[in-house]
């Protein structure tokens, strides 16, 4: 993005084209699993029935299996699809408009039934393709109210998991609530630290001019600080000395 390297797209993603070698085919993999699901079973829709037959309730599984591992998997090619597509447009080897450029994307959302990325991708699009005027913070609001939701909900999820319970042993000290306020606290601020890229995006996109590598800066401070961490736990870290009991069984002499 700053013209530093004149690679090209497709050679500057290698490393999202080896990370989907990876992980697609244990995704695909997973995708495979059947699936148990409840059925309601009544006079129509027996448990047992005749010797080598299925029953009206196996048929209606496999089905459903096949339908949500055909659905799944569908998914993950279009997916796969849509950064191929995008690339392609970056690199000016198709010269599409957005709107068609994303449509493996719509199909994805559709499939996943993931209808603010549906919407989201709608809007990046016509955006891209100059037929909304409005600002990028405005074109990305899908993404606000999601991300907002996130932020709202996790900190509290993390403020009551540590309340005191009826459940819980008379042991257990009950922590107060100073304690899980600053839990919560932390963890919103963890959140906002991780979704920092992208309000550093959005200022960089609509407000002012400067190098992207401040937009992944947050992440190489993340790296940075798991790097540092897992050293700190291989050298500071010292194993407890193991000890082991051994118990030697004497014979008594019983001989005169």
């Amino acid at each position: 993005l700053d013209g530093t390297v004149n690679w090209s797209w497709a050679t500057t993603l290698i490393p999202l084209w080896i990370c989907n070698a990876l992980v697609l085919p244990y995704l695909v993999h997973k995708n495979m699993k059947p699936i148990k699901i409840n059925l309601n079973t009544s006079e129509e829709t027996p448990l047992v029935g005749k010797a080598g037959e299925k029953t009206m309730a196996e048929e209606a599984m496999e089905s459903a299996n096949c339908f949500i591992h055909t659905t799944r998997n569908l998914a993950l090619l279009a997916y796969l699809t849509s950064q191929i597509f995008v690339v392609l447009r970056l690199d000016h080897v198709v010269e599409w408009h957005w709107l068609l450029v994303f449509i493996p994307y719509y199909v994805a959302s559709v499939l996943s039934c993931e209808g603010f990325d549906l919407i989201q991708s709608l809007l990046i699009a016509a955006k891209m393709d100059g037929m909304l005027n409005s600002t990028w913070l405005l074109t990305l609001m899908p993404s606000w109210v999601g991300l907002a939701i996130f932020l709202v909900f996790l900190p509290l999820q993390t403020y009551w998991a540590f309340k005191a319970s009826p459940d819980d042993d008379d042991d257990v000290e009950p922590k107060s609530r100073v304690f899980r306020f600053f839990l919560a606290l932390g963890v919103f601020f963890s959140l906002v630290f991780l979704s920092s890229p992208i309000f550093i995006a959005i200022y960089r996109l609509d407000y002012a001019a400067f190098s992207t590598f401040y937009i992944a800066l947050p992440f190489f401070v993340l790296v940075g600080v798991a790097i540092v961490a897992g050293l700190a736990s291989v050298f500071l870290m010292t194993p407890e000395p193991t000890t082991s009991t051994i118990y030697v069984h004497a014979a008594a002499d019983d001989e005169c």
